[in-house]
């Protein structure tokens, strides 16, 4: 954290960070920094050369990245990423869900259906029409099914990335330990 701290003081200028504190609310540590966007030139708030855009965010993150991250073997994020977020309501809902039993398809799912119907004419499903609404149904059937396997190997990544952080901090923890050891009470 000091590293980042450090980062944000040469980026901003030290003057200009008022407060930072380290967060051990969630289950990964971070670092909240408040900064004051006073533009040494003018002596006014200026939060637009600080931040300076889009651009000037994305190469921040990736100057970020590499002064901070890198050392430590963090990667930067993918740039333009279109990630999206699974709200925590959805995530420990799925969780939560039993697994669906398995969707039974009857001959009568597969005859295509009367979309109009009138007096001397009737107009019913095409080949592809039937494959799209009995692919829907499936689809919708399993949904939940699919965002638990994808809760579920999302929290498995993650706990493997966990225990290759701790045995990284057990390793770099160690040396100091023994040391402590060694001294006299």
């Amino acid at each position: 954290m000091n590293e980042a701290l450090r980062w944000i003081q040469e980026r901003h200028g030290k003057d200009n960070v008022i407060a930072a504190i380290i967060h051990r609310d969630e289950k990964t540590p971070h670092l909240s920094a408040y900064v004051v966007p006073k533009d040494p030139d003018t002596g006014r708030l200026n939060c637009r050369r600080f931040l300076g855009g889009a651009k000037a965010l994305n190469e921040m993150q990736t100057d970020f990245a590499r002064v901070v991250g890198r050392p430590v073997g963090l990667e930067r994020g993918i740039e333009g990423s279109k990630a999206t977020h699974t709200k925590l309501k959805t995530y420990y809902g799925a969780l939560e869900r039993d697994a669906p039993e398995h969707k039974n398809l009857t001959p009568a799912d597969l005859e295509p259906q009367v979309l109009k119907k009138g007096i001397f004419t009737r107009v019913v499903e095409d080949p592809e029409q039937v494959a799209k609404r009995i692919s829907q149904t499936v689809q919708q059937h399993y949904e939940p099914a699919v965002q638990s396997a994808t809760v579920a190997r999302t929290a498995t990544k993650r706990a493997k990335e966990d225990r290759e952080s701790l045995k990284q901090l057990q390793s770099r923890l160690e040396p100091l330990v023994k040391a402590l050891r060694d001294i006299p009470t």
